[in-house]
């Protein structure tokens, strides 16, 4: 089963942000302004051209300006910490260990997106699907299967193991250890977690406790985003790539600057069509637009 991410201009805002991190990690702390002059030579290598103002201006015309560009598309790794007059100092979330920062901002992606209505979430978190996801960077698909050839892997192909009953089985013992108390005689005799029907057994001892079976939920989903972002993380990969393939566990579409302008615009666009001719001659319309469309 192969499943396409409807994302525009994917490639290219992965490369920018790729820079834009790679820059700011070297620096620690940037003013917008130095940001905006360092990325100015990445930029033509990224639109095949030698002028860096028509680079600049192929930029501005697709995403705005980089203070827009760094609100929807990096703000999950990448913070203002302070302004400097009128600029903003950019610095990575986070202190301290930087691969300690990467798997704390996996895990916070991870949890904001509606993860467990993907497919591919149900494929890499269900033990009895046995099956691998191989996600394509390159060409932005997400292939699930039991094995692949050597023809589908490239040099941004990354393959992710669906979890094992073991992994299950490790986690049910691992909330046992935490969440009960050692005298508790429902858990004195764990050998159930050994057998076949582990799962039917554990599910029993959840019915019968409303208040285990809250805190099971939570601490299940906890070890299960962990286990996704260790396998993430051992790529070493940058975070701007680890977080596209988070992303791929995503149905939803990034909710950008660009998809609220548009949702707005349509927005309008049906009420202008209703509006009666008096309401449309009311409206306080902008000077500068007002010879927009005349012949």
């Amino acid at each position: 089963m192969q499943k396409t991410l409807d994302m525009d201009h994917t490639e290219e805002i992965n490369r920018i942000a790729k820079t834009i991190y790679e820059i700011v990690n070297s620096e620690g702390e940037i003013l917008g302004s130095h940001l905006g002059i360092a990325i100015k030579p990445h930029l033509c290598t990224i639109y095949g051209v030698s002028n860096e103002v028509a680079a600049l201006g192929e930029f501005k015309a697709n995403y705005g300006n980089l203070a827009r560009f760094i609100s929807n598309h990096c703000s999950d790794w990448l913070k203002i910490v302070k302004k400097s007059g009128l600029d903003n100092v950019y610095a990575l979330i986070g202190s301290g260990d930087a691969e300690a920062n990467k798997l704390e901002i996996l895990r916070s992606k991870v949890e904001s997106i509606q993860i467990s209505r993907s497919k591919e979430w149900k494929n890499f978190v269900n033990p009895s699907f046995k099956n691998q996801l191989l996600i394509n960077l390159e060409n932005q698909t997400i292939t699930t299967g039991q094995s692949f050839g050597d023809d589908q892997f490239g040099e941004r192909t990354y393959l992710l193991e669906s979890l094992t009953t073991d992994d299950h089985r490790k986690i049910i013992s691992d909330f046992i250890d935490k969440n009960t108390h050692p005298d508790d005689d429902r858990f004195t005799d764990r050998a159930f977690v050994s057998e076949d029907d582990y799962w039917s057994r554990w599910q029993d001892l959840l019915a019968k406790d409303k208040d285990l079976a809250r805190r099971w939920k939570v601490f299940r989903r906890e070890k299960l985003i962990d286990c996704l972002v260790q396998q993430i993380a051992a790529f070493n990969l940058s975070v701007p790539d680890s977080l596209e393939i988070v992303n791929a566990f995503s149905d939803q579409k990034p909710q950008g600057r660009e998809h609220e302008e548009d949702q707005l615009r349509n927005h309008l666009i049906a009420l202008i069509k209703v509006m009666e001719f008096e309401d449309l001659e009311a409206l306080p319309i902008p000077a500068k637009y007002m010879t927009l469309g005349e012949k």
